[in-house]
């Protein structure tokens, strides 16, 4: 390894440069040299984060992260074991979400602007075939299913998933070229002591980094930071969320496995959480967590502490920026009728009950369209969507929530779609009243692609969102007194708090899977 890292070095082969400094550092490790593989791992991180500020386009930029975890978990590791807990706080940030931080860091850009006119016409033909191949599933799905021609809609879904695919290659590809993502900046995670500033007494930050073996909890509040070593495995975080999410037995308000993740994850840390809100930075699996349900078996977490989430600790730098000064009106879309699709009854209730509160008329049915969210929601102070959403495992940036299309849109808000809406001038909350909005696919930079970061980027500071199928008239209760709370004066985290208890005192929703799906991610306000 020493004799090839000059060679390297010589020839320009910086990635290899950074692999080959991270085996000699991880050399050093199992040898017991610690300080020696802790120069070897900041050697190996720095090159890497050179190569990455290099990288413009962020698909890009996450791809060539999440191949890079190893040297940070093993760095952190051996700063937690040192004692050098801000060191190890450091590299948690860095290793977390950097793409999505240089898109928040940085003004919104038209990735079209100066690109190639051959380029964009090829977009915009991928784009009618994506819709025609979508609406000929309709068609075709929309019939009883005994009559169901299985073989032409498995050839029409592979088509669309073809499509959608060349789609996103074809976003890079013009990304590459555009001159205006050439003048992107990259931007420096957060020093501890401007993490700290940004946060209101009030409020406590828990940033979780899980590794193979154990996990770390960094606790930080304006005037103090604790750092508790946990334990506890990827693996078995893994296996206990699964068991849970399996939803077994929904007549038991306190599942085992919740109390187990309780147990293991907020236990340790309770000396430490003195505020009524926190703020909650998840890693790995805890992204697909609801933590406000996590239990003791007599209460919740919830019930003590009003809880949101961040992408990273480093965004709080930004968020506050993009918060608006008034509230503003409301504009509530609800039960789109869709063929094919199953009608959301308690949806379309919801969003009237919602709408009567802000005195505004819903948009429901027929008129819960597309156009409408592209029109209307640049000028509103909230934006209310009840619709199914579809989580697309094959493509994330095509995972939608399904409106009414008409001769302008194809009725699928889709996430790469998302990303160019622009709700910077009054947008101050999105509720996506929907099944699993929160989900995305997420890589091992923990990068996620999916709608609650695409909705931040597009300038709204907040996103409620939900983490599973939800039901729906509990859902509908949900946010009829989340809104009633937020016009009655609370902050978004609180309204959110309150409504999940309201949820489950009715002994119908006392389980976790009625109330705890929804959470609160961004900036909470005051």
């Amino acid at each position: 390894y020493n004799q090839a890292l000059p060679i390297l070095k010589e020839v320009g082969n910086r990635s290899i440069e950074a692999i080959t400094l991270s085996n000699i550092g991880f050399s050093y490790e199992n040898q017991g040299k610690t300080a020696q593989a802790i120069d070897f791992y900041q050697q190996a991180i720095k090159v890497r984060e050179s190569i990455q500020g290099n990288i413009k386009v962020s698909e890009l930029k996450a791809s060539f992260a999440s191949q890079q975890v190893g040297a940070y978990e093993r760095l952190i590791n051996l700063y937690v074991d040192q004692g050098n807990f801000e060191a190890a706080f450091n590299y948690t940030e860095r290793a977390k979400a950097r793409a999505f931080l240089d898109q928040v860091a940085n003004d919104r850009i038209n990735i079209r602007a100066g690109a190639d006119s051959q380029l964009l016409e090829k977009e915009q033909a991928l784009k009618k075939e994506i819709i025609a191949l979508s609406q000929r599933l309709i068609t075709l799905r929309n019939r009883p299913k005994n009559q169901w021609d299985n073989e032409t809609i498995a050839n029409t879904e592979n088509q669309l998933t073809a499509s959608k695919t060349a789609y996103e290659n074809l976003l890079t590809q013009i990304k590459i070229q555009s001159p205006e993502i050439a003048d992107l900046i990259s931007v420096d995670v957060a020093p501890l002591a401007d993490i700290q500033s940004l946060l209101d007494t009030d409020t406590t930050l828990i940033e979780y980094f899980v590794t193979e073996e154990r996990t770390f909890a960094f606790i930080i509040n304006n005037n103090s930071f604790k750092t508790v070593p946990i334990n506890v495995s990827r693996k078995q975080l893994t296996e206990e969320l699964a068991l849970f999410r399996d939803f077994i037995d929904l007549d038991e308000p306190y599942p085992q496995e919740l109390q187990q993740l309780y147990e293991w994850l907020i236990l340790p840390l309770q000396p430490y959480l003195n505020t009524t809100k926190i703020a909650i930075v998840p890693h790995s699996v805890l992204h697909y967590l609801p933590f406000a349900a996590l239990t003791d078996g007599k209460g919740y977490l919830s019930d003590d502490y009003a809880l949101f989430t961040l992408p990273s600790a480093s965004i709080l730098r930004y968020l506050p920026e993009k918060r608006k000064s008034a509230t503003g009106n409301l504009l509530a879309l609800g039960d789109p009728e869709v063929t094919g699709i199953s009608p959301l009854n308690s949806a379309r209730d919801e969003v009237r009950a919602i709408a009567s509160l802000f005195n505004t008329q819903p948009l429901v049915g027929k008129a819960a369209t597309e156009n409408a969210v592209w029109s209307k929601a640049t000028q509103s102070g909230m934006l209310h969507l009840a619709a199914h959403g579809d989580y697309n495992t094959f493509n994330p940036l095509f995972s939608s929530i399904q409106l009414v299309g008409d001769n302008q849109h194809d009725g699928l808000l889709q996430v790469h779609e998302i990303y160019e809406l622009d709700l910077s001038s009054k947008t101050n909350l999105v509720v996506l009243s929907a099944c699993q909005t929160k989900i995305g696919e997420l890589s091992r930079g923990d990068e996620v692609v999916g709608m609650n970061r695409a909705f931040l980027y597009a300038g709204t500071p907040t996103v409620m969102s939900s983490l599973w199928n939800v039901d729906d008239a509990a859902t509908g209760l949900l946010m009829k007194e989340f809104y009633s709370n937020l016009q009655g004066g609370m902050g978004k985290a609180e309204a959110l708090q309150q409504a999940q208890k309201a949820v489950r005192q009715n002994q119908d929703y006392s389980h976790p899977y009625y109330w705890a799906a929804f959470s609160l991610t961004g900036d909470v306000g005051n």
